[in-house]
């Protein structure tokens, strides 16, 4: 058995655990269940997997992580290796991930902030 668990609003809010939330992993790692956390982030798994501690998780409670942002960085990687690539984002601002890390992750993509 196993259950998949959207993170940000469902398990923490992107600060620490929502009531009841980290005590509910606790309980279910215990019962032997895997637990998949399910993100929309672009950061990797890893980086979702990495930022438990501080809210109030035991990673090793986790099975493992699926989030957008890898997903779709395989893909990419996948279909237009060698290729440009124009990513269009957000501005980015003090002490938040800057939104192009998700093309370190896409390997081989000739990236560029100029549109000449």
């Amino acid at each position: 058995d196993g259950f998949i668990l959207d993170q940000f609003g469902c398990i923490h809010n992107g600060v620490q655990s929502l009531e009841g939330a980290a005590e509910a992993v606790a309980e279910l790692f215990k019962a032997k269940k895997k637990l998949i956390i399910l993100s929309n982030s672009a950061s990797p798994s890893s980086s979702t997997i990495a930022k438990l501690p501080k809210l109030g998780f035991e990673p090793s409670n986790f099975f493992d992580a699926v989030t957008s942002g890898e997903e779709a960085s395989k893909y990419v990687k996948k279909q237009y290796a060698g290729k440009k690539a124009l990513y269009i984002t957000w501005k980015i601002k003090p002490n938040t991930p800057s939104p192009t890390a998700f093309l370190e992750h896409c390997d081989n993509l000739a990236t560029t902030s100029n549109v000449d």
